[in-house]
């Protein structure tokens, strides 16, 4: 079971890089703003906003994608979660820190 919810939280992050991230960058946007229950929506998931919530609060999602967290609004687990990331430079990689 754990490694299906790992799964999904990839295929989220993946989402959210394919949708928003990578279309951003190529437009030079500098920013992007996230609403988990648009991401589930989009995702055609069903009861999954703690893994949409998750995946995206993790510093995991930052790595991949490059970005800065920047403002977090809402509870732990709501459609109603919306997040604002910088959108870090190429040449600047952030690190995970262990």
């Amino acid at each position: 079971m754990a490694g299906w919810q790992t799964g999904l939280s990839d295929a989220i992050r993946q989402h959210v890089l394919d949708t928003y991230v990578f279309p951003t960058r190529e437009r030079g946007g500098r920013s992007i703003s996230l609403r988990s229950g648009e991401i589930h929506k989009q995702l055609g998931l069903s009861e999954r906003l703690p893994q949409v919530c998750s995946a995206i609060d993790a510093r995991r999602f930052e790595i991949e994608a490059n970005v800065r967290l920047v403002d977090r609004q809402g509870p732990p687990v709501s459609p109603s979660v919306t997040w604002r990331f910088e959108l870090m430079p190429v040449e600047e990689p952030l690190e995970l820190v262990r």
